[in-house]
C-alpha cells in the first residue's frame, strides 16, 4: 500500500534523486508514493521540472 504523503525528510531526498536524473515513477516506486505526489511537492520546493524527454521545461 502506499502512503499518502511525504515527510520534509522524504521530501528532500526526493529533490536529491530528481535533480540525480531519477524520474518521478522511480522515485514514487522508491518511496512508495504517487509519482503525482512527488510531482507536487518538487514543484511545491522550486524544482525545475523536465518534461517526458529529460529536458527542463
Amino acid at each position: 500500500m502506499c502512503r499518502r504523503e511525504l515527510s520534509p525528510d522524504q521530501t528532500d531526498d526526493a529533490v536529491r534523486l530528481y535533480e540525480a536524473s531519477w524520474s518521478l515513477a522511480r522515485i514514487g516506486e522508491r518511496m512508495r508514493v504517487d509519482p503525482t505526489m512527488v510531482h507536487n511537492r518538487l514543484r511545491e520546493r522550486g524544482v525545475r521540472m523536465r518534461d517526458a524527454q529529460g529536458r527542463e521545461r
